[in-house]
């Protein structure tokens, strides 16, 4: 479990779409997904852990990455990001290299 990084998502009707035609295929393999739709989590890593890593902080701003680190989980959010790459302030691939960016400093 150690060093698993997790990127999260809902199904937010502006973002849902463009995360999965222009974000998702570009993760790296070994980034677990998890897809939130309303409270039910989908994804094929352990539920019961994911369902307690996002009840033990207050989450309100997806999408967001998630890090174990020396047994804790480490959070950070992406949606400012997000949201100047849909309004083309910047993009997608600026926003690519940004989440590797994120995953390392975490």
């Amino acid at each position: 479990m150690e060093g698993s990084v997790f990127f999260c998502y809902t199904n937010r009707a502006k973002t849902v779409k463009i995360i999965q035609e222009k974000v998702l295929p570009h993760l790296e393999k070994s980034i677990n997904i998890v897809y939130l739709e309303g409270r039910a989590f989908q994804t094929s890593h352990n539920l019961e852990f994911i369902t307690h890593a996002l009840n033990m902080k207050t989450v309100k701003e997806f999408p967001v990455l998630m890090k174990v680190i020396n047994s804790e989980m480490k959070y950070v959010s992406l949606r400012d990001e997000l949201y100047l790459a849909i309004n083309k302030k910047i993009d997608f691939d600026s926003f690519l290299d940004n989440i590797k960016l994120k995953i390392e400093s975490l």
